[in-house]
């Protein structure tokens, strides 16, 4: 698996199952996962890496890099998100 930041994946296990989320930071056993609605970047979720399922779909470029600076918002991790999944361009 590829889990970098930028990845999107779904939650396989706990009462989160079935929610997409953006991977914004990883440890070697467990990611740190947002989506800005519910898990927000200000509290991410702390997932083990067995307990999701990767997508094929990734953040574009600009939203990782604004993700990497700091600057990303809530918001605009969450259309990020909707646009990733809608292979829609920025």
């Amino acid at each position: 698996m590829s889990l970098e930041v930028g990845a999107l994946v779904v939650s396989a296990n706990g009462r989160d199952t079935g929610t997409v989320l953006a991977v914004i930071g990883r440890t070697d056993t467990h990611l740190i996962l947002a989506n800005g609605r519910k898990r927000r970047i200000e509290k991410p979720k702390l997932k083990k890496i067995k307990h999701v399922k990767e997508l094929d779909a990734e953040l574009d470029g600009e939203t990782v890099s604004k993700l990497i600076k700091g600057e990303l918002t809530n918001k605009m991790l969450y259309k990020g998100i909707w646009r990733s999944l809608n292979n829609e361009k920025v």
